[in-house]
């Protein structure tokens, strides 16, 4: 799956855009996991073929995202410009019913295959995320001090030069091979 950073007309607040060239979506569509949270994981072609989705349920887990990536506009017109932690907490809800409806054409395996793809793509990034701190047992306190570490590298992975994405990235593994 590749990633590009959306241009300004077409996103909000510099969240990141993923899409596949083989997914299938029409020319300048992309799937986006601000909207539809893990599902968006389905439009890699190894993700589809690692949970086993038949032709059917892939047509309608990708047409479940085209159509919740539509109804998503209105919410983001409605929170375009206000800071991306109001963004974030104004789209939970829908991204979460966007993930409900998703799951509900998976069987109990392929979900749970589908969530250790996820943690296993999200990386140390993903460890401040709900399900993951309380699962790990996170504390406050360490979650303070991780917070401004996954800012930072996420900063620098958006914006920074090519340097300085590659010693973010050596201190990262570094920093949780430490913990």
């Amino acid at each position: 799956m590749r990633t590009i950073q959306c241009d300004p007309a077409n996103c909000f607040s510099g969240w990141r855009w993923a899409c596949s060239s083989s997914s299938g979506w029409p020319a300048g569509q992309r799937c986006d996991v601000a909207f539809v949270g893990k599902l968006a994981l389905i439009d890699d072609p190894e993700v589809a073929k690692e949970l086993g989705l038949s032709d059917d349920v892939k047509k309608k887990l990708q047409d479940l995202i085209k159509n919740r990536e539509q109804e998503a506009l209105g919410i983001v017109q409605k929170v375009k410009g206000q800071p991306q932690s109001k963004q974030a907490e104004a789209l939970a809800p829908f991204v979460a019913e966007s993930e409900k409806l998703g799951m509900a054409l998976l069987d109990d395996n392929q979900v749970a295959k589908l969530n250790k793809l996820k943690v296993a793509k999200d990386g140390m990034l993903g460890v401040l995320a709900p399900d993951i701190a309380s699962k790990l047992q996170i504390a406050d306190d360490q979650k303070k001090e991780i917070a401004p570490l996954i800012d930072e590298f996420r900063r620098i992975m958006t914006s920074g030069s090519e340097f300085q994405k590659r010693v973010a990235r050596q201190s990262s593994r570094r920093r949780s091979l430490a913990c």
